[in-house]
């Protein structure tokens, strides 16, 4: 019988209290009214090996109270059976593992395993690496242990943490190989309704980079997170499975009020994205709102979280004056230029974006490309006083300029083609920062509609002839700078000329014109 032991650390008081053993007849009985277990624990991690051999038992001060303890057994203590209740168990974070603390519950045990009915509801959860500061929880569950050959295994079933928020039930089943290298888990949990302040509370941050963490926080403005699941399966040595050898997968509905892909893009509203964190990365699927228009999100994410390059890839079917204001309230009008962004219009048109958006290196590495494919669109050049209906063909930009070749439409239901090139990576000559060519058949009417000052020509020309016009910008105008070029072509094939011989001429009449503006 021992009445009491105690061990004093400053405050710290830790007791082995009335304990009585007794043995008769090759069988065994004892009790113990009160057993603090972190002087026992210490007392084994003595014994705990060389480095990487139990060093986690031997650094995570494994501690609690158990009380009112009854066991019984035979001498060989080949078999054995104990009972009790715990409180306050615990043990301490050890690198990159976690802690916990306030644990308790009845239990029971033998050489094959036992039980452990936890009901803990002023726990901590404490993970300084992932989420610094510690995070009370409630756990609520059942967790057994058994052998399995040389190795020990725990499980739970129907097991509930609540904590900071989140409200998780979990099924798992963890395997401690006799060899002590990393346990094996396999874990199928699902998470209640949460909102994004509570999401940004769970970061694993010594997995992800500050940038990538820095994004979430700031692209997460306000919304909720459903349907939330988290999958578990593999060898934790190789966390977080970048060699294939386990798989994590968290996934979720995410729908959020507001959402925002960059610092400096307007923020996108009532989004509806199904994201999967898979461990190296994260994937995204969906639909959003984007200053009036709908947009579906392609698969987009991170592919690893060490790189932190966000991929956006979107796809619209909109109508041109809705599309308009992405050009021109983003970035993107660096990119495409004021020509493009001063184009008025409206009707059907599809758009294909992909964005890359370098979140370590910062924005000068961001790369953003795209198509626009005009489906019958009415659009205005209004600084060239020009319209063109019933659009066709397609466009494209990137981090260069614009470009467009072949865009077909009509002008007063004459069919026309348009080219238009902007920026240092799509113009012909480096020297300009627009090119544009129109040609197509005109009618004179059109030409004096066109350009006013030409009316006086009304009663000289008349007909119809094939025209090519060349409008250029140099790079180097400034607002008050450089004029604008343009230059005009025609045989004027089809159009008679009213003046004087030597310059009359008939409309079947082919005479090379060519007009240019310095």
């Amino acid at each position: 019988q021992i009445p009491e032991i105690a061990f004093r650390s400053g405050s710290d008081l830790q007791l082995i209290r009335d304990v009585r053993v007794s043995q008769a007849n090759g069988r065994w009985r004892a009790q113990a009214a009160i057993l603090d277990i972190l002087p026992l624990s210490r007392l084994a991690s003595l014994d705990a090996g060389k480095p990487g051999d139990g060093a986690w038992f031997g650094q995570s001060d494994l501690h609690g109270r158990l009380y009112g303890m009854r066991a019984y057994g035979d001498a060989a203590r080949s078999q054995w059976h104990i009972a009790g209740k715990s409180e306050k168990l615990g043990f301490s974070p050890v690198g990159n593992a976690p802690g916990l603390d306030g644990l308790g519950g009845p239990f029971i045990a033998d050489q094959q395993g036992g039980v452990l009915r936890l009901n803990a509801p002023a726990g901590v959860l404490n993970w300084p690496v992932s989420f610094g500061k510690p995070i009370g929880s409630r756990f609520d569950g059942a967790v057994s242990w058994w052998r399995n050959g040389p190795d020990w295994e725990s499980g739970t079933h129907g097991f509930r943490w609540q904590g900071d928020g989140l409200d998780m039930e979990m099924d798992a089943q963890m395997r401690f190989p006799a060899d002590a290298g990393a346990p094996e888990l396999n874990l199928a949990a699902t998470l209640e309704p949460f909102g994004f302040t509570t999401a940004k509370r769970f970061w694993l941050q010594h997995l992800m980079p500050k940038a990538t963490v820095d994004w979430l926080n700031m692209a997460l403005v306000k919304g909720q997170v459903r349907d939330a699941s988290v999958l578990v399966a593999g060898n934790l040595g190789h966390w977080p499975f970048d060699d294939r050898t386990g798989r994590f997968s968290a996934k979720a509905t995410v729908l959020a009020d507001t959402l925002k892909f960059a610092e400096d893009w307007p923020a996108a509203d009532n989004a509806v994205l199904l994201a999967d964190f898979n461990g190296p990365g994260f994937s995204a699927v969906g639909h959003t709102g984007f200053l009036g228009n709908r947009i579906a999100l392609k698969p987009s994410g991170i592919a690893s979280f060490n790189d932190s390059e966000l991929i956006i890839d979107v796809h619209a079917d909109s109508d041109f004056a809705r599309l308009m204001p992405v050009l021109r309230q983003t970035p993107l009008k660096s990119t495409v230029g004021t020509t493009v962004t001063a184009l008025q219009g409206s009707g059907p048109v599809s758009t294909d974006v992909r964005m890359l958006f370098a979140l370590a290196k910062g924005p000068a590495h961001n790369d953003i490309g795209g198509t626009i494919d005009f489906k019958g669109t009415a659009m205005r050049m209004p600084e060239w006083n020009l319209a063109m209906q019933s659009v066709t063909g397609g466009a494209r930009f990137d981090n260069d300029g614009f470009v467009t070749e072949g865009l077909l439409g009509r002008i007063a239901r004459q069919p026309v083609r348009l080219d238009l090139r902007v920026g240092s990576g799509h113009v012909r000559n480096k020297a300009n920062q627009v090119e544009s060519e129109i040609s197509g058949a005109f009618h004179t009417d059109t030409l004096w509609a066109f350009d006013p000052s030409l009316s006086d020509l009304r009663s000289v020309l008349k007909g119809q002839s094939d025209w090519r016009f060349t409008v250029t910008v140099p790079a180097s105008r400034s607002n008050a700078g450089v004029p604008v070029q343009l230059s005009a072509v025609s045989d004027l094939s089809g159009t008679a000329i009213a003046l004087p011989v030597p310059l009359r001429k008939s409309p079947a009449e082919v005479r090379t014109f060519s007009l240019n503006t310095l």
